[in-house]
């Protein structure tokens, strides 16, 4: 697709940026004084930028991603009244805001459970989307909150890409060619036209002409007649040609293995080849501009040209963070660029900033379960034991000590006066003097033999383990040098707790695929089981309360809320379902964080428990492994991703501007299952 912009329009919108940002800057100062103090409308989760820098071309830096994971593969995307709509293959079209590039926003999303979202139009409310097999449909987009299907063309083939222009809908219909449909009444579209003479997979349109991608190269369709289309010209000696376009004479056109072509078609019925530029990134999308060309490629991302010259390209900069460039569109100098691992990224590519990453440290760790105390956070980092990080800069988090044997996998943590509490996997318990941070030293040590340690909870000289083969253990603590067991708990069946939560004379296990298990435990030296909750769970492995309700968190099933005012008669009260594997949660003023493993944070409002309502998300490209919350702050344990720090942003009728930090420390490899904060 082709949008061209002035230079006019450009440099007005790079004004209004910059005022923007010094009114965004202002506000962010001035909104710390009364963040806490206020009544709020809305809450959400946001992240920040750092300032605004001007660069070449060359210097480009991604200011925004959303990586949704909710399945699919994007391919395509268009922007129209900052909403970007995103073709996500078979799961259908998703549709965010992106009034603020930094931070894309989630609305909605359209899938009638068949077909393969492939490519997209937008037209006066009306998406028309290029289903694949389920062809061509239309959707209602005036409410971009609730996408409705309001018409359908489909007769046989794949529709792979769609162009619109006034009443008419022309579709690369792949083995069909290029079909002209009638859309004056778009709950019956109608075939008025087609060009069968070759498949079609891309089409744009020049004027009177129709250009096709076909496989192997292109073709130019005269449309001047559009119920009778007819062959100009075609080049047919590429490999497997992507995406095309048409600006003034020269047809542009990208081919996976041979590279960005460019041809004059001046003489449309004998194109001719002008160049050929291929750095092997394997080029998909293409988009031309103020003799600027902009190349997705499957392995080197947004790839940036300088077609002053079309005899002589030349690049003038590149961003790749890893993904898969698929399809791209332009707008305002951002490209927006669909990405088939991390699914939308916004590139500004004359001011560029970061959202997400404003300070990172990473010791090759994977972080399972973060606890905070004063200014110091606390990380079980899997294999790299315990890390202990400065967090009173909460921009700038510092390295201070750690402490690791590399023996046993750290998998859970609890902290009480001076000492942090290691639940050590296959190396059972270790207990850490930290009063001096800087140097923390172990100083007891408990294992038992075969048995395997998951969970922990402290209170007053007691420890509680939850675990393999040992589902409970009681500990006498008093002594860190001299640990004794003092009673034990097992549950038949080989049942594994991932996690222990204390409360009144009841010890509560999260027992995986056993679901609640609820000891009583008023005489600890003999544990008696009073009672099993397991009401169609899948595998519980997080619980916490709050004064009212116990919450199950089910990485199958989301959350479960209980009333546990009759602790061996627990009630359901509502759920919270919609995650793909959820693996911890926590709650600040009746909001809920859920830590999503594939997915990253969201925020429910739980004022009313028996309907809670989704408010915002936090996506990061790190698994997802704990939430904590702290004085108005979120910390997340994010596997490879380490330690993320948001703030909870608050937006009001008088200001709505959002601040958040994240930032990005320590790292480990594998995941394992999490732990859980106890109230």
């Amino acid at each position: 697709m082709l949008y061209l912009n002035s230079i006019t329009l450009r440099r007005f919108f790079q004004s209004i940026r910059r005022i923007a940002f010094i009114f965004l800057l202002f506000n962010l100062i001035t909104m710390n004084f009364w963040l806490n103090g206020e009544s709020f409308s809305n809450k959400r989760i946001r992240n920040d930028f750092s300032s605004n820098q001007t660069t070449e071309p060359s210097d480009l830096v991604e200011i925004g991603q959303f990586d949704n994971n909710y399945g699919g593969t994007a391919i395509n995307v268009v922007v129209d009244d900052n909403i970007a709509y995103l073709a996500d293959d078979e799961e259908g079209l998703l549709i965010l805001d992106v009034t603020d590039p930094t931070n894309p926003v989630f609305l909605s999303q359209y899938s009638d459970g068949s077909g393969f979202a492939w490519d997209l139009w937008i037209e006066n409310d009306l998406l028309y989307l290029a289903d694949h097999l389920d062809g061509l449909e239309i959707i209602d987009v005036s409410n971009p909150n609730n996408p409705t299907k309001i018409g359908e063309f489909h007769d046989g083939s794949a529709a792979l890409c769609v162009e619109v222009r006034g009443d008419l809908a022309f579709v690369a219909d792949f083995t069909d060619g290029l079909e002209i449909l009638d859309i004056s009444d778009p709950s019956n579209p109608i075939e008025i036209g087609q060009y069968n003479g070759t498949r079609a997979e891309e089409v744009f349109l020049f004027n009177d002409i129709a250009y096709i991608t076909t496989r192997y190269g292109y073709a130019s369709i005269d449309i001047s007649v559009p119920e009778v289309p007819v062959l100009i010209s075609e080049i047919d000696t590429f490999t497997v040609v992507w995406d095309i376009c048409r600006v003034g004479d020269i047809v542009y056109f990208v081919d996976e293995e041979e590279g960005v072509a460019l041809y004059n078609d001046s003489n449309v019925y004998a194109p001719q080849e002008i160049t050929i530029w291929d750095d092997g990134g394997g080029p998909r999308g293409i988009n031309v501009t103020d003799d600027i060309i902009y190349v997705s490629e499957k392995d080197n991302g947004l790839v940036i040209l300088n077609a002053t010259n079309p005899n002589s390209l030349s690049l003038l900069g590149s961003f790749n963070d890893g993904g898969e460039g698929s399809g791209l569109f332009l707008k305002d100098n951002l490209v927006y660029f669909a990405d088939f691992r991390d699914s939308l990224e916004i590139i500004d590519t004359t001011i560029p900033t970061n959202p997400v990453k404003i300070g990172q440290f990473d010791n090759g760790g994977y972080s399972i379960a973060v606890e905070i105390e004063n200014n110091l956070a606390f990380i079980a980092d899997f294999n790299a034991g315990l890390e202990i990080i400065d967090i009173s800069d909460k921009t700038n988090p510092e390295f201070v000590g750690t402490y690791s044997d590399r023996t046993g996998l750290t998998y859970d943590l609890a902290l009480q006066g001076n000492y942090v509490y290691l639940a050590d996997f296959d190396d059972g318990l270790e207990i850490i003097d930290k009063s001096n941070p800087n140097n923390p030293q172990r100083i007891g040590h408990y294992n038992k033999s075969q048995s395997i340690v998951y969970g922990i909870h402290v209170e007053n000289n007691l420890a509680y383990t939850a675990g393999l083969n040992d589902t409970f253990e009681i500990l006498d603590i008093s002594n860190p040098a001299n640990i004794l067991q003092i009673s034990s708990y097992v549950e038949p069946g080989d049942v594994t707790a991932r996690d222990v939560l204390i409360y009144d004379q009841y010890a509560l296990l999260a027992c995986f695929n056993a679901g609640l298990i609820i000891l009583d435990i008023s005489d600890i030296y003999n544990p008696v089981k009073i009672n099993h909750y397991n009401n169609g769970l899948g595998f519980c492995v997080d619980i916490f309360l709050t004064d009212e309700y116990l919450f199950m968190v089910d990485w199958n099933n989301g959350i479960r809320i209980l009333d546990y005012t009759e602790i061996t008669n627990l009630v359901a009260v509502s759920s919270i379902p919609y995650f793909s594997r959820a693996i911890s949660a926590d709650i600040h003023e009746n909001i809920i964080f859920v830590a999503d493993i594939y997915r990253g944070i969201f925020a429910y409002d739980i004022s009313n428990i028996t309907a809670p309502e989704f408010l915002s998300f936090f996506f990061a490209n790190g698994d997802v492994c704990d939430v904590f919350c702290s004085n108005g702050f979120i910390y997340s344990a994010y596997g490879q991703e380490n330690l993320v720090i948001l703030e909870l942003v608050w937006d009001t009728l008088d200001a709505g501007i959002p601040l958040i930090y994240s930032i990005s420390l320590f790292s480990l490899m594998l995941l394992m299952f999490k732990r859980k904060r106890k109230k």
